[in-house]
């Protein structure tokens, strides 16, 4: 796939994700589901009411633009699983908006997607050694970039949903 086409799929995407957003604040805030400050919940931090599902319109913007090129990536079947496991992902979070989920529930959901993720072969070999050279982790075990890949994503993951009170996010 060149980068041009990668440049127009994530323009087409963005775009997407902006019309998308307008509807889904509409739909937030016709069924009251607005973080407003009263709810009695810590992540509650805003003054004025803020329409939840932000995450929503991002994951149809890219399950849009992936879709242009379906054609190109049918043989890779590590896009199904990153779908898969995304989807898993952004249904847990409308749940949690909603019901306000047991965070243990979550933490499960999320390790969850990183094992599909992980099953698919998509796994962090090695990194870049910042005072030269690659650390590569098959030589120190096998199961050490299955591990830090679980890790690495479900850390990533819960940054994302721990910051999500964060005021312009």
């Amino acid at each position: 796939m060149d980068s041009y086409l990668i440049f127009k799929v994530a323009g087409f995407a963005f775009i997407i994700s902006l019309i998308v957003n307008q509807l889904v604040i509409k739909i937030a805030a016709k069924f009251n589901l607005l973080d407003n400050g009263n709810q009695h919940r810590p992540q509650d931090i805003h003054e004025k009411p803020v329409p939840r599902f932000g995450g929503l319109s991002v994951f149809i913007g890219w399950l849009i633009g992936l879709g242009l090129v379906v054609n190109q990536i049918s043989n890779h079947p590590q896009i199904l699983a990153v779908v898969l496991a995304s989807l898993l992902i952004v249904g847990i979070g409308l749940i949690d908006d909603v019901y306000n989920l047991n965070p243990y529930l979550r933490l499960i959901t999320n390790t969850i997607s990183a094992g599909i993720i992980v099953k698919a072969g998509i796994v962090i070999n090695f990194v870049t050694n910042p005072l030269g050279g690659i650390i590569n982790f098959n030589y120190i075990h096998p199961l050490v970039p299955v591990v830090l890949t679980i890790i690495w994503l479900v850390w990533i993951t819960n940054i994302i949903s721990w910051s999500k009170g964060v005021d312009g996010q």
